[in-house]
């Protein structure tokens, strides 16, 4: 017996942005599904590695507080760098859903990844 067919297309929402930071061309893609975040960020033009990005749950959690994510390499290199750049360009964004990440960056400078959290935090708000 065959599955039903759905159409995948209608169950997500799709923001892409291209922007240059610091001379380096780079793209932000964000897929907002049922149940997770799928973003690119890259300034290769491909997916890079993939990065599981979990909010934790604090029970004493403030208003003032920042959220906190732990992060899952599934694919690339798991170097505590990988995992910084995950937890710095999603580290403005306060939302309770799982987030896969894919990130190609060629600039890693503190300076343009926090440029690119901006961008990608007005890219989830959308």
């Amino acid at each position: 017996m065959a599955a039903p067919k759905e159409d995948v297309r209608d169950s997500s929402t799709s923001f892409p942005i291209a922007v240059e930071v610091n001379s380096h061309k780079t793209e932000l893609v964000c897929c907002t599904f049922e149940d997770r975040i799928f973003c690119i960020v890259t300034q290769y033009q491909k997916l890079g590695m993939l990065v599981d990005v979990t909010r934790e749950i604090v029970m004493e959690e403030t208003d003032t507080a920042p959220p906190r994510y732990s992060t899952r390499v599934l694919l690339g290199k798991d170097e505590p760098m990988t995992h910084v750049l995950a937890q710095t360009l999603i580290s403005k964004l306060d939302i309770h859903k799982p987030i896969i990440l894919a990130m190609a960056l060629k600039d890693t400078a503190p300076s343009s990844v926090k440029k690119l959290a901006e961008y990608l935090t007005q890219l989830v708000n959308t």
